[in-house]
């Protein structure tokens, strides 16, 4: 590990708060009062693939009874559904409903839009390289 190295992970240390800073704001923004960032993210997740509370609990960071009641929020707007396990009651699935999903991306596609006209600023060049840069970063991590 070089100079360069360190260097370039304060670098990264910087510029990636700041971009997800700028991100939570944009969704804040569009997602209006309907969501919190944290009730944002279980979407987020949700999107990906149904998931149980004690696993969202445990990547969001969160107790599991703080996920249950941010989960109940959800349920009650109609944005999540729950799915009990017929051979363990304790196992409830999670899910985005229709309208969950059409919500998120459409929030998703908002926040996407605006981030594209900040980087319509850069020219070709810089935006291959933005691109390659982001490649590189992504097999590191």
């Amino acid at each position: 590990m070089s100079q360069y190295d360190t260097a370039l992970a304060g670098r990264l240390q910087e510029v990636v708060p700041k971009a997800m800073r700028m991100i939570r704001q944009e969704m804040r923004g569009r997602a209006g009062k309907r969501l919190s960032v944290p009730q944002f993210r279980i979407l987020v997740q949700l999107y990906r693939q149904p998931m149980l509370n004690h696993d969202l609990a445990e990547y969001q960071g969160v107790a599991v009874a703080t996920m249950s009641r941010m989960v109940d929020l959800l349920v009650r707007r109609g944005f999540v559904s729950r799915l009990g396990d017929p051979t363990d009651r304790r196992k409830v699935s999670l899910t985005l409903t229709k309208p969950g999903k059409r919500f998120f991306e459409r929030i998703r596609g908002e926040v996407r839009r605006s981030l594209a006209s900040r980087l319509a600023r850069l020219n070709n060049a810089e935006k291959l390289r933005l691109d390659a840069g982001i490649s590189e970063l992504a097999k590191c991590l």
